[in-house]
C-alpha cells in the first residue's frame, strides 16, 4: 500500500507524514461536505419519488432512478487496490 499511495503522489519516500496537516484537514472537510450534499438530495429524491413517482420519471435519467443501493452508486473515492 506505501508504494500505491507513493506512486499516486500521496506520500514521499523518507518524508514524514503527518494526519493533521492542515491540507488534509481541509481535503476531508471537502469530501465530507460533498457526502452530505449527495445524500441530501439522494433523500430528497426518495421521498419525491415516494410521494409523487410519475415526477421522478420525467425528471431524473432513467439510469440513475434505479441507483438506490450504495453499491450501484458512482462514488468519488479512489481504489488504492
Amino acid at each position: 500500500m506505501p508504494a500505491k499511495l507513493a506512486e499516486l503522489g500521496l506520500v514521499t519516500v523518507g518524508g514524514r507524514q503527518r494526519g493533521d496537516s492542515a491540507h488534509v484537514l481541509a481535503a476531508v472537510r471537502t469530501l465530507n461536505g460533498l457526502e452530505f450534499v449527495a445524500e441530501t438530495l439522494r433523500a430528497g429524491l426518495e421521498a419525491r419519488a415516494a410521494a409523487a413517482p410519475q415526477w421522478l420519471t420525467t425528471h431524473v435519467e432513467p439510469r440513475c432512478a434505479g441507483a438506490t443501493d450504495p453499491a450501484d452508486r458512482p462514488s468519488h473515492r479512489t481504489a488504492l487496490s
